[in-house]
């Protein structure tokens, strides 16, 4: 009998632990960016995740966020790669 109950808790557990596993998973990818804005000014695209994305106005400029700072730019007509702000010491 104790066997049986033992058994029984063991199973439990192990269905609880799977179960805050896939959990934390679920809320782990809820954490993306998706979205698509338009106004007078354009059409801004913004994606990724969301401690890092990249936001995009009319498919030519294109502005690098991390940790909800904008850290870089890229002009696409004109570079390839990422320019990244420099902080400017007072």
């Amino acid at each position: 009998m104790v066997f049986l109950i033992t058994a029984v808790v063991l199973i439990l557990l192990a269905a609880v632990a799977f179960f805050i596993i896939q959990n934390r998973g679920k809320a782990m990818a809820a954490a993306k960016v998706d979205v698509n804005y338009t106004n007078e000014n354009g059409t801004f695209l913004a994606r990724g995740k969301l401690d890092d994305f990249v936001i995009q106005k009319n498919d030519r400029f294109a502005f690098l966020v991390r940790d909800g700072v904008i850290v870089a730019c890229k002009d696409n007509q004109k570079h390839q790669d990422f320019v990244f702000y420099t902080e400017v010491e007072k």
